[in-house]
């Protein structure tokens, strides 16, 4: 059964480029451009293990997110969802407000698609092989 990713971030290109590389591997990925949409995503039951999500988006930032998320009660607690805090601008005081906020890791853009692999897998707590084809 293929992992499911729930990709978040307003920056099309990035966000399909991480889709297409990781529907190489056994992974489902689904993007979304507004935190409020992954929101929406995940509230609908969507069973996502692993969430990669920006930190600069128009309608909420990924700290807000992910604190929504693993709030009490939250979405990400019943379901053991990861995060993954991807940002191009984050400063470190960003970068410990997302770890406190529920972040499995944080990764800096540009970064390499095979290191954000490796860190999925890490958070998935499978290894992902290539599929087949």
């Amino acid at each position: 059964m293929p992992l499911r990713v729930l990709i978040v971030d307003d920056e099309h290109e990035i966000s399909e480029e991480i889709a297409e590389f990781l529907t190489r591997f056994d992974v489902e990925p689904f993007c979304v451009d507004r935190c409020s949409a992954a929101l929406r995503a995940l509230e609908a039951g969507d069973a996502f293990r692993v969430m990669v999500t920006d930190l600069r988006m128009p309608d909420m930032n990924g700290i807000d997110l992910l604190r929504r998320i693993y709030a009490p009660g939250g979405i990400g607690a019943e379901t053991n969802l990861k995060s993954i805090v991807l940002t191009g601008h984050g400063t470190p005081t960003d970068i410990s407000a997302a770890r406190d906020a529920g972040a499995f890791a944080t990764l800096r853009k540009p970064c390499s698609l095979r290191d954000l692999l490796r860190t999925i897998e890490a958070a998935a707590e499978r290894p992902l092989g290539a599929r087949p084809g």
